[in-house]
């Protein structure tokens, strides 16, 4: 909502409180991991140091192995969290009903039925603990790189326990807190972050290879979950609880969602139609995209994209909806870096016109990078 025109005086604050939750207390954090080890086996040699932070679905408890004389990080579930998102959907649903029963409510608001159903699917990935703990292993190698000095890491998937995740503690502070205090930082590390993941989003996994692999499409990419350490240039992408695994189909599918979305509201909307309905396998009303090209905002157009798409009878796949969003974070990031993506995505979009596939398009990329890279070495 913080990217539409009709929600716009609201913007800062949902950017805000996006990733802002009431932080427990110590005591309910022992609570929270108690029932997770409810069997009287929580290891002698673990101390439990304190709450390192908290989010809507999780909270991440600092811990202590006396053994390995090392801290480690404890994820766990709020209480009762997958239930209360139920209730809180039921009210959401509930609002939106009443918010769009008149034609001009319907007229104004209707696409948010449509970005309500996404969510819907979305959220509960959060509570699929063991997929949590299954991806955060997966994406190890994806996340360790060195771009331009930079280590990009992610932290260690170290086990399981019930709804517990025990993982590695990211080196340095976050780079939320990094960015208004030292900004020439802040830019280099997010800039070889924003490099990797925008490899990840085509397809390019850790061993630098052109051709594209299905990869997760992570669409909740922003500096609050994100470590920058300046001793040992380590930047730390911590927080995988949204990734989804997408296929090279699903991708291709999402560049030609791009391919509709980057059009400007005077371009051609019979071309803009059929592109769209080429990239979605539906008949797209010429009337209908005039009104989403208009848009400012490019994840404003993408919500209202969704909901045309469910007009015309299909539908947006979740892995599609999660990269072309995770394209938007990563547009935003670069935006604020001055280290835009926009270029790399205008040459994804050429190549795809003349015919030429993403594997072209990434050879290209690879040699560009590597280039870059020896000529900053030298």
């Amino acid at each position: 909502l913080a990217f539409t025109q009709e929600f716009e005086e609201f913007s800062e604050h949902f950017k805000e409180y996006q990733d802002q939750a009431d932080p427990p207390t110590y005591l309910e954090a022992v609570r929270l991991i108690q029932q997770q080890w409810n069997d009287g086996k929580w290891p002698s040699d673990w101390a439990i140091k304190g709450v390192k932070g908290s989010g809507s679905v999780n909270i991440a408890v600092e811990c202590f192995d006396r053994s390995e004389n090392d801290s480690f990080i404890i994820t766990v579930p709020r209480k009762d969290v997958a239930l209360r998102s139920r209730v809180d959907f039921q009210s959401i649903d509930r609002f939106l009903e009443k918010l769009t029963e008149s034609e001009s409510g319907k007229d104004r608001y209707g696409y948010l039925l449509g970005l309500s159903r996404v969510i819907k699917q979305s959220v509960p990935l959060e509570f699929d603990r063991a997929a949590n703990f299954e991806m955060l292993d997966t994406v190890q190698p994806l996340y360790n790189r060195t771009v331009n000095g930079w280590k990009v890491r992610t932290v260690e998937a170290k086990g399981i326990f019930g709804d517990a995740i025990a993982m590695g503690m990211a080196p340095g502070e976050s780079a939320r807190a990094i960015r208004d205090k030292n900004p020439g930082l802040y830019r280099d590390a997010m800039g070889a972050l924003t490099q990797v993941e925008l490899n990840v989003l085509l397809g390019i996994d850790h061993r630098n290879r052109p051709w594209p692999v299905p990869l997760p499409a992570n669409p909740d990419l922003h500096d609050g979950q994100v470590f920058i350490d300046e001793g040992t240039k380590t930047v730390t992408f911590l927080d995988f609880g949204q990734a989804i695994h997408i296929s090279n189909e699903q991708r291709s599918t999402g560049i030609g969602l791009l391919d509709f979305l980057r059009r400007s509201a005077d371009s051609d909307h019979a071309d803009a139609a059929r592109a769209l309905g080429r990239a979605m396998d539906v008949s797209v009303p010429v009337s209908e995209v005039g009104s989403i090209l208009g848009r400012r905002e490019p994840l404003d157009r993408f919500i209202r994209t969704i909901d045309l798409i469910d007009k015309c009878q299909g539908e947006v796949p979740l892995p599609v909806v999660h990269w072309v969003m995770a394209i938007n974070r990563l547009r935003s990031l670069g935006g604020e870096i001055d280290q835009s993506i926009d270029p790399t995505l205008a040459r994804v979009l050429m190549v795809r016109g003349i015919g030429g596939s993403l594997t072209l398009h990434n050879s290209g990329r690879l040699l560009k990078l590597n280039i870059q890279s020896k000529l900053a070495v030298g």
